[in-house]
Order: C-alpha cells, then sequence, then structure tokens
C-alpha cells in the first residue's frame, strides 16, 4: 500500500463507528470482553432517583414526584390526580394512566415506543397488585356556612359528632354517590440513550411512594341553593349541588397506601451468540450498537425482596434464549432488586 493510499484511509471515533457499523463496533468490544459503554456484561448502570415534595396545590398540581438518572438518561415523573364517580363494584386493584415523552427537540403525535412504553407500565402496575382500589375511594366532607358570623366550616364524617350532624341534612342522608381518585403520571425522559421501559417503570414506582392525596369535600359558590342546618343552637347552611373542592389543609393530607411488598424493580437483558459457542447475556442494554444489535430480549420485573416473579417478557431474535439464559437473567434480577 503505497503511502497516498495510507493517508486517505479514515479512523472513526468509537461512538460514530457505533453509529454507521453497529455490529462492528460491538463484535469488537465483546471480543476483548467488555461493552461499548465498557461495562462488564453483567453491570447495570448506575441508577439515582431523588423524591420531589411538589404538593403545592393549584390546577393541575402535582402529588408526587420523582427524578431519576441512569446513565446519559434522565427521567422526570411527575403525578396529578383526578376524580371520578364510581357506581357498582370495583376490582380489587387498579393501575395509574401514564404518558411517556421522549424529548427529541421536536412535537408531532407520540411515537410508538412512546405509546408501547406507556400500555405497558399501565399493564405492568394493574397486573403486580400494587394500588389497592380502597385507597382511592373518597369520603367526601360538607362545607356549612354560618350565615350569622358570615364564616363556613367543612365537616367530615370521620367521627361520630359529625355524622350525627350531618344525617340532619337531607342532601348527606340521600346522597348514594361515590367518587374515587384517578391517578396519572406524566414521564419526561432527556438524552435518551437506550431501552427506556425499566427506568420509566422504577422512577414511577419511587414517585407512587411520594404521593399524598388531598381530602375532597362538597361544596357550592353560589347562593341559589341552601338547606338549613342547626348545630349546636347556631343556625347555619349547606351549600347546594355536588360540586367537588380540594381542601388546602396540609393536615389533611394522607400518604397514598400501596402494596410495598409488592413493589421491585424492572431489569432488562440483551442475548447475543456473538462469541461461539457461548452465549452472552448483557444487562441493561446501553447506546447506539447495543440496541441496535440485540434481537433477543428479556425483561424481568421481581418485587423488593427479590422472591417473586411479577413480570417476566421474552422476545425471540438472532440468538438462543435457553433455560439457562432465562435463569441467569432472573438471578441478576433478583440479586439487583435486594441491592436497591
Amino acid at each position: 500500500m503505497s503511502e497516498v493510499q495510507k493517508s486517505r484511509q479514515m479512523a472513526f471515533p468509537p461512538s460514530v463507528l457505533a453509529r454507521i457499523a453497529p455490529d462492528v463496533s460491538l463484535q469488537r468490544h465483546l471480543a476483548i470482553g467488555l461493552r461499548p459503554s465498557l461495562r462488564n456484561f453483567t453491570e447495570f448502570k448506575s441508577l439515582e432517583i431523588s423524591q420531589g415534595n411538589l404538593n403545592s396545590l393549584g390546577e393541575n398540581s402535582v402529588i408526587g414526584s420523582a427524578v431519576a438518572k441512569n446513565g446519559d438518561t434522565s427521567v422526570f415523573c411527575g403525578i396529578t390526580l383526578g376524580i371520578v364517580e364510581t357506581s357498582g363494584a370495583s376490582p380489587e386493584y387498579t393501575s395509574i394512566y401514564p404518558v411517556v415523552e421522549i424529548l427529541r427537540g421536536r412535537s408531532g403525535a407520540p411515537t410508538d415506543e412512546e405509546m408501547i412504553t406507556s400500555q405497558k407500565i399501565y399493564e405492568s402496575i394493574l397486573h403486580a397488585n400494587i394500588i389497592p382500589s380502597e385507597s382511592l375511594k373518597i369520603t367526601p366532607g360538607y362545607e356549612i356556612r354560618d350565615e350569622e358570623n358570615k364564616t363556613s366550616s367543612i365537616l367530615y364524617p370521620d367521627t361520630p359528632e359529625n355524622i350525627s350532624i350531618l344525617e340532619d341534612i337531607p342532601s348527606f342522608s340521600g346522597n348514594k354517590k361515590s367518587y374515587s381518585f384517578v391517578l396519572y403520571a406524566h414521564l419526561k425522559v432527556f438524552s435518551r440513550s437506550g431501552p427506556i421501559f425499566d427506568l420509566c417503570y422504577n422512577t414511577l414506582l419511587s414517585a407512587l411512594t411520594n404521593v399524598t392525596l388531598p381530602s375532597i369535600y362538597i361544596g357550592d359558590t353560589s347562593d341559589k341553593i341552601k338547606v338549613p342546618v342547626r348545630s349546636r343552637g347556631n343556625f347555619g347552611h349547606l351549600s347546594g349541588g355536588d360540586n367537588l373542592y380540594i381542601d388546602s389543609n396540609k393536615s389533611l393530607f394522607h400518604a397514598l397506601k400501596l402494596q410495598k411488598n409488592e413493589m421491585g424493580y424492572s431489569s432488562s437483558f440483551g442475548v447475543l451468540d456473538e462469541i461461539k459457542p457461548k452465549t452472552v447475556v448483557l444487562a441493561d442494554p446501553e447506546g447506539d450498537a447495543e440496541e441496535s444489535c440485540i434481537t433477543s430480549k428479556i425483561n424481568v420485573i421481581t418485587n423488593k425482596s427479590g422472591d417473586s416473579l411479577k413480570h417476566v417478557s421474552i422476545c425471540g431474535g438472532g440468538a438462543n434464549v435457553s433455560i439457562d439464559v432465562l435463569k441467569e437473567s432472573i438471578r441478576l434480577a433478583q440479586l439487583r432488586s435486594l441491592h436497591n
């Protein structure tokens, strides 16, 4: 080869080579026993999650939040609530409605990855039996106005004394409606560098443990409909209508009751046959090279103690997912749950 030809040879940085020739980049690293991210085959990225404290009331207020960083990827999760009228028997457990958004500097309709991830998170939390439906039921209070002193107070049917007062109110005795909270999660992903389900799922679970629910009362800002109420010799009125309001008294907030023993971690693995005859299991895939070349994938969700499997999914592809590979993936996922 002449000196001119040698001078024309191109050398690409590892990050560029991973984009233009991901298979070549991955094979080079696996041959020396490392991955493009320089992690060992069974090494997970460090996961740092911190909970927020955004309980200020107001329109679209956040009742629970968490921020997580996993490698180069960060996720912000904020949880908001809604109220629905319920009827009939409800299932024992419910879920949360997540919306995943990957920030790429563009706007438009959700991508397939965002919609599939959102649906999978909903199904995983529902079938893991984490959120009891009973914990979201609402026992509303009633706003009573004192016309003489031009003040109002809110009574909750949580004590025999309050119940005896409220039972004299026709609208209270005849109100057979039931209400329940509905939880929504908004997850924003920054600097995506690999599959996002694990990070979004783990961040959402952390945010759920940070949720505090407000008390709700029935009131009406109009002065048109009033029901006379007599309490302790004082004469007042109950606001009519079924308008629901959030009680801003922070002392009445209560933590969301969760089945914390059913909560755990989600872990993903890639399976490759690049080093013959050995099958390689790569924990926590990352980067363009690994993501584009790995077609066989395993996802495992275990509870916190690691002794129960909440979800296992296998996506077959270019590598053989044997029983031994599956056992190794489950073992690594259990170890991760125990040490986090």
